[in-house]
């Protein structure tokens, strides 16, 4: 019996061994444009977020908003076409201010949500309140 109870143990965890081990991350963001913390001279013509995974398109969202939490574009954004780890927020010209892009998101691959913020400025530096995500 104990023999048996052995030999079953070891086929466990050889099992274990065995079978393939399913990632379970969140998509991380790579690069943004504008970089964080980054001052620009002018406003750039559209946010540029991409990540590590690729997105899902019914989940990620990406806002603008200024150094007071008002909110400067409601977004959503959207996922590029051509590359669908790539979320964009077009502008029409913002004025020299401090902003915070705020996203959040949901990876196709594995379903985890994300969120963060990119602060950055138009001909000033960004504020540090922007590092903080609006309330609510």
């Amino acid at each position: 019996m104990q023999r048996r109870f052995g030999a079953l143990a070891l086929f466990a965890i050889l099992l274990l061994f065995l079978m393939p081990l399913r990632a379970e991350a969140h998509a991380g963001l790579v690069r943004s444009v504008p970089a964080i913390g980054e001052t620009q001279p002018t406003a750039p013509a559209a946010i540029e977020l991409e990540f590590n995974e690729d997105l899902d398109p019914s989940f990620s969202t990406v806002q603008l908003f200024d150094s007071q939490n008002t909110l400067i574009d409601p977004g959503p954004g959207a996922i590029d076409p051509a590359n669908p780890r790539v979320l964009r927020l077009p502008l029409d010209g913002l004025p020299n201010g401090s902003y915070t892009a705020i996203f959040k998101l949901r990876s196709a691959l594995d379903g985890h949500t994300t969120s963060g913020g990119i602060p950055f400025g138009v001909g000033v530096a960004a504020a540090t309140t922007s590092l903080l995500p609006p309330p609510g």
